[in-house]
């Protein structure tokens, strides 16, 4: 008796053919989570009605530690990142004072050496 392999599971090479992108595009996306896929000794699967899905433009995302199709973000997290953002905007507005100006600059002066002494090129990163 032999089994049938479903249609319905691809191979890393399938899916970057079905995607036409390169299979190293494909496996930094699986790895990354990006793409809904599941290693299995040392090789990729993927499901075509998963990868369909993927591809679909909704607000549905894929999230591989549940297996399930669900919002990843939602409604409160919105919410909550646009009161983070507008404090954020507050809390930038607030430094924005002529009183503060050279320990601005002695501040971003200090910030640019840290950043381009942490580097591994000898080229400065703010010229």
């Amino acid at each position: 008796m032999t089994l049938s392999v479903s249609n319905n599971v691809m191979t890393l090479e399938e899916v970057a053919d079905y995607l036409r992108l390169s299979p190293e595009i494909v496996l930094r996306q699986a790895t990354s989570g990006n793409l809904p896929g599941r290693p299995v000794e040392g090789t990729w699967r993927f499901l075509k009605t998963a990868i369909d899905k993927w591809l679909n433009p909704s607000e549905l995302s894929f999230n591989q530690s549940s297996s399930n199709w669900e919002p990843i973000i939602s409604e409160q997290d919105v919410l909550s990142a646009k009161a983070r953002n507008n404090d954020f905007i507050t809390l930038l507005e607030s430094w924005d004072t002529p009183d503060q100006t050279e320990a601005q600059t002695e501040t971003w002066q200090e910030l640019k050496l840290a950043l381009d002494q942490d580097r591994l090129s000898d080229r400065p990163l703010f010229p």
